[in-house]
């Protein structure tokens, strides 16, 4: 979604009233602008957890400024983080290159303290380094589930970091903090929102990890589902679920697990597609290798030995060129 621009010295007026004012009286500002963007940025910036994550992502897009980092930021109905993962392969070779590139989502209709704890929650996806394969042939449900939950740069480290990051920024105006205050705690014992003023809260990954986990009506489906890998996930439960996914409008658990499945088509089609451009080479002599068989290995372990048809996945797509 195109952002418009303004003049640049009401670019400049706008990030000054950002600065200067409260959260709440900076919605003026253009919904879907980049200026908005780079507003959002400026507000991470002022907290030292926001920092550290800006300049990761700076490092990670290779670019010189942090506010450049809207470049890769676009406005949506829902805030996600999208990989397309592209692999260059060259049929005559059987040489692969892969290419990663990473886009930031962020929902447009919401208050400016939401926005900027979303754009902190995504940051945290974007700059982790993938932790599973969609090619591997033995990545399964679970695996997916697993990692993309308890996963470096998974929901618990990015609902930890959205949540350090509202804390630090709540001295900017009026902050909202009720989206995280259940899973503040401090050393004085004091848990869920039950804080005294003199005490220094900090994130409990448990309560998160316990919210994560709770699934309520979807639990049948993800039982039958995993099957023996339920054991991996002792924490799931019908309790009535707290944390939803933006895109799957239900719990993370459940929305992941068709977020897998969906991967698994669109892997199966590119890999059914590069099986048939083998279909003019030579076979392989014993002094080369067949360049097919890790694509039939895939094909027989996560297609059923047979690829299926492919559609659009919800937080990767894995496309293929061939060059």
């Amino acid at each position: 979604m195109k952002g418009f621009l303004t003049s640049g010295l009401a670019c400049v007026l706008c990030l000054v009233l950002l600065m200067t004012q409260p959260v709440a009286n900076a919605e003026t500002l253009p919904k879907h602008s980049k200026e908005r963007l780079q507003g959002l940025i400026q507000i991470l910036s002022k907290s030292v957890s926001g920092r550290k994550l800006l300049e990761q992502a700076r490092v990670f897009w290779n670019l010189d400024d942090a506010l450049d980092i809207a470049r890769y930021l676009k406005w949506d109905a829902a805030s996600r983080t999208d990989a397309v993962l592209i692999r260059h392969f060259d049929p005559r070779t059987g040489l692969e290159d892969r290419e990663r590139r990473v886009t930031i989502f962020l929902r447009a209709n919401q208050k400016l303290e939401e926005a900027v704890m979303d754009l902190a929650h995504e940051l945290s996806h974007a700059v982790s380094k993938p932790v599973w394969d969609p090619y591997d042939p033995d990545l399964s449900a679970a695996d997916y589930l697993y990692t993309s939950i308890e996963g470096p740069g998974g929901e618990i480290e990015a609902v930890s970091r959205e949540c350090q990051v509202s804390y630090e920024l709540q001295g900017l105006g009026e902050f909202d903090l009720s989206r995280c205050e259940r899973y503040f705690g401090s050393t004085g014992g004091s848990t869920g929102g039950t804080l005294r003023r003199d005490e220094t809260p900090h994130v409990i990954r448990d309560l998160i990890r316990a919210d994560f986990y709770k699934v309520g009506k979807w639990y049948p489906k993800l039982r039958e589902r995993l099957g023996t890998h339920l054991r991996r996930f002792p924490m799931l439960s019908a309790q009535a679920p707290r944390l939803y996914s933006s895109t799957g409008q239900s719990p993370y658990p459940y929305a992941l697990l068709r977020e897998y499945e969906e991967l698994t088509e669109i892997a199966c089609e590119n890999s059914r597609n590069r099986l048939r451009s083998f279909s003019d080479r030579q076979p392989a002599s014993a002094g080369n290798r067949d360049p097919s068989r890790s694509v039939r290995v895939f094909i027989e372990s996560r297609c059923g030995g047979d690829g299926v048809s492919g559609q659009a996945g919800i937080r990767l797509d894995a496309t293929e060129r061939d060059s």
